[in-house]
């Protein structure tokens, strides 16, 4: 009885001195833990930091910080009206969510080195199967030095003639070559020249539609207006006020009726002039000269300038 008695004792004991001594040794973690989940518990977890959201292409947060990715950031607005036109849910699919990260917009998509699990815009399953090639080889010719210029002319010819005769593939290819300009400036002098240089070219062969004409060209002239030193330089300024000059001219003129070939985009290129031979019925000719954008009532004029015809 007295064996039991003691054992009783001591483990009546045991447990006394336990959760007397429970207080005095976690009398303060415990609580800190506590209050910590307590608090987490009730507020939100902080949204990320830009710094993080740019590894998934994600620009809304950054338009309205002030280091902008270029000029024609502003021109973006415009886009929000257009949104049901873009594969917006494709991209939010694919792309890698993170804490506090808004619903994808347009100008999520149109990012240097952002790349997109289908088209950017939506397009019909015949046109869907001919953009996917699109934007992969636009950013080739940019970010890949080792490509030769005919081998550039040659997939620029390939691209447009995708697109002739198809205007949802017109836009999709625009689109695809301004993301390559915006944000360029963040990586290398020489991929933002040939990001711009592939611009000039697509804007001077492809057409847009009405839908997107507008927004073209308010993208365009604002970077052709920027006052700012360039990140390539002079050569760079002089490259996007080409391509606003080539989108006007380009919108201006109308759907091209033949594709472009390798001889005028390399050309345009290298800025050089092409000329051609009217024949007239008394086995005579005049050299007319033109570029990728001259039209038939362009050309008239010079012609007229060269016979001395008055009248005109």
């Amino acid at each position: 009885m007295m064996g039991k008695l003691r054992t009783h004792s001591c483990r009546s004991k045991s447990k006394r001195n336990f959760f007397e001594k429970r207080p005095e040794s976690h009398s303060q973690k415990p609580q800190l833990v506590d209050t910590a989940r307590g608090e987490a518990a009730e507020m939100p977890l902080p949204p990320l930091r830009e710094e993080n959201d740019r590894a998934v292409g994600d620009a809304a947060g950054r338009q309205g910080s002030p280091h902008k990715l270029c000029p024609g950031d502003e021109a973006f607005a415009a886009l929000d009206a257009l949104a049901e036109r873009f594969n917006l849910q494709a991209f939010a699919e694919g792309r890698r969510l993170t804490r506090g990260s808004a619903h994808p917009t347009p100008a999520d998509l149109l990012v240097f080195g952002v790349t997109t699990p289908g088209s950017i815009l939506k397009l019909s399953p015949e046109a869907f199967a001919k953009s996917g090639k699109m934007r992969p080889a636009l950013q080739r010719l940019v970010t890949d030095p080792t490509v030769p210029p005919d081998e550039t002319d040659a997939t620029l010819v390939k691209l447009c003639k995708e697109t002739h005769k198809r205007p949802e593939l017109r836009d999709e290819l625009l689109l695809a070559a301004l993301a390559l300009t915006r944000g360029c400036d963040l990586t290398d002098p020489l991929v933002c020249m040939r990001a711009w240089d592939i611009m000039h070219c697509v804007c001077a062969s492809v057409t847009p539609t009405e839908t997107f004409a507008p927004f073209l060209g308010d993208y365009l002239g604002r970077c052709a207006g920027d006052q700012k030193p360039t990140f390539a330089g002079t050569a760079q300024k002089q490259l996007v006020q080409k391509a606003f000059a080539a989108h006007k001219r380009c919108a201006k003129n109308g759907v091209r009726r033949h594709p472009v070939d390798c001889e005028l985009f390399s050309a345009l290129r290298n800025d050089v002039r092409l000329t051609t031979r009217v024949y007239f019925l008394d086995d005579t000719f005049e050299e007319v000269p033109y570029d990728v954008l001259t039209t038939v009532g362009d050309a008239t004029p010079s012609l007229a300038l060269a016979i001395k015809l008055k009248g005109t």
